[in-house]
């Protein structure tokens, strides 16, 4: 994917901003349209593993709770739009 835009989503907890989870589109000139990847870091995830499966996980969305798991939809996740 050499011409992917990638980006990183933040979430704010304990005081300051951590990085949850990476974005990757394989064809930004499409917009929300393009394929994508996405999944939570590692260290965002080993750094809640005791929310994991709870109602209080810090996740990017109700939608897309906290797993190990890389999702390649064919578009932009709908908590994007």
């Amino acid at each position: 994917m050499d011409n992917a835009y990638r980006l990183t989503l933040q979430i704010f907890d304990a005081g300051h901003w951590q990085d949850a989870m990476t974005l990757e589109f394989s064809e930004p000139d499409k917009g929300f349209a393009s394929p994508c990847r996405f999944g939570y870091e590692s260290t965002y995830l080993v750094d809640h593993l005791d929310e994991m499966d709870t109602l209080f996980a810090k996740a990017v969305s109700v939608r897309v709770p906290l797993n190990w798991s890389q999702e390649t939809p064919k578009h932009a996740p709908a908590f994007l739009q």
